[in-house]
């Protein structure tokens, strides 16, 4: 007894201390791990640079420039001016050897709306990441949700499974009791014991489908520990049809929906490429500002000049380039628009379709309970036939066995109503009120 005892204790301890895994732990697990969600995250900081970057080009943009310079002959080594002119050629900076530094600014006036167009694209950008990231957020946590209630669902089927097991060996012993007693035949005791190794095998399959479950979760959540942590929570309440009008959710999903979005902010990056595309048409107006230091290395010299100009340039003639652009730019705005019709009638049947798996999960819930009502009052009545002499073990056990398929449906129905709930609440993203 001393030497099983330690061994007991120690087979015993990961089952006192494992680590308890509530639904939203999974879920939070899963957003923290999932690569894609990560990657996501990670391009949504980098679209929130680039808005900051296309809102600085209205102000321009301001170079410092720096050379040597030699040549072969001595050449003047700044342009010429008035004054030059007036202190004579002998007075003229000549050199071959020069360096220089000066500072460019460049400050774009009029660019026939480039520069708001790429401002409201960076926006469009940015916005369309952050809806693909909610998208995602949504689907993860459903798919988390999905895999850790079948897990719960599974367990119940075990707990019911195993009280049915419970049950066959207490009638296997009654009946081996009553055949010594002469009040039963000897072959019912090979019939319950049938039933029991099929009890057993049906316990095996539920076990390989819950290793497989737990393998899913472990791959959603990025951690291979799933299976030594104790899976805690269940679902509140009974299922109960009070959804709100489908048109309603529809609309709901319209409003919500991070794809739907998505899709649209597409299109609106295609009708400003189309507005930029036809800006190439228009003049263009900047101002140039120019301030230049140059040192001459054979001769003492040195200047500072500076220079503004503004620039007015209008296109002409390019074989038809811009022409065909805004015909390339034009057709990709229609297939954005396209999609975004697409997108929505996805929508629509994607709602439609949750809505009605409710409805059919729900109908198969109440009619799972009425057949368990009536499976358990089988039951009784034939446990009592059967102990009064009258009835057959094929019956009993038919009977005990149907019970326990009704039990199970029950249980499968409840966690199936629940996880089409969560699939709904998916469809529009949003909570049901």
């Amino acid at each position: 007894m001393k030497r099983i005892l330690p061994v007991f204790l120690l087979l015993l301890t990961p089952l006192l201390f494992a680590q308890n895994l509530t639904l939203n732990d999974a879920i939070q697990k899963t957003l923290a791990n999932n690569p894609d969600y990560k990657a996501l995250k990670l391009n949504l900081k980098a679209s929130e640079y680039g808005v900051k970057a296309a809102k600085k080009v209205k102000y321009g943009e301001l170079d410092l420039n720096a050379g040597y310079r030699k040549t072969s002959d001595e050449d003047i080594i700044r342009p010429m001016s008035k004054d030059l002119m007036l202190a004579g050629i002998t007075n003229m900076p000549f050199d071959n050897e020069y360096w220089y530094w000066g500072l460019d600014y460049k400050l774009p006036i009029y660019t026939g709306g480039k520069i708001m167009a790429g401002e409201k694209i960076a926006v469009e950008k940015k916005n369309s990441t952050y809806y693909k990231l909610k998208y995602l957020e949504w689907n993860l946590r459903y798919k988390t949700t999905k895999v850790f209630l079948s897990i719960i669902s599974v367990d119940k089927q075990l707990d019911s499974l195993n009280a049915y097991l419970k049950s066959l060996e207490s009638l296997k012993t009654h009946i081996e009791e009553g055949y010594k007693l002469g009040k039963f035949a000897e072959v019912d005791v090979y019939k319950v014991n049938f039933q029991i190794e099929d009890a057993k095998y049906k316990i095996e399959t539920l076990n390989q489908i819950k290793e497989s479950l737990l393998n899913a979760l472990a791959n959603l959540m990025g951690d291979e520990k799933v299976k030594d942590y104790n899976l805690v929570g269940d679902v509140k309440g009974e299922p109960e049809l009070n959804l709100p009008d489908l048109n309603k959710l529809i609309s709901i999903a319209f409003e919500n929906r991070s794809d739907y979005k998505a899709t649209k902010s597409f299109a609106n990056i295609k009708k400003l490429n189309l507005k930029i595309t036809k800006a190439d048409w228009m003049p263009k107006v900047s101002i140039d500002a120019n301030l230049m230091s140059v040192n001459g290395d054979n001769i003492d010299f040195n200047d500072k000049f500076w220079t503004v100009t503004a620039n007015v340039s209008f296109p002409l003639f390019d074989m038809g380039k811009r022409y065909h652009k805004i015909k390339q730019a034009k057709k990709e705005q229609e297939s954005a628009l396209n999609l975004v019709e697409s997108k929505k009638l996805n929508v629509r049947k994607e709602v439609v379709d949750a809505y009605t798996k409710v409805k059919k999960e729900y109908q198969n819930y109440k009619t799972a309970l009425a057949s368990l009502k009536f499976q358990k009052e089988v039951e009784r009545i034939e446990q009592l036939k059967y102990d009064n002499g009258r009835g057959d073990i094929d019956d009993l056990l038919f009977a005990k066995a149907r019970k326990q398929l009704a039990d199970a449906n029950v249980i499968k129905a409840k966690y199936d109503y629940f996880i089409a709930m969560e699939e709904l609440k998916k469809s529009i993203e949003g909570e049901l009120k």
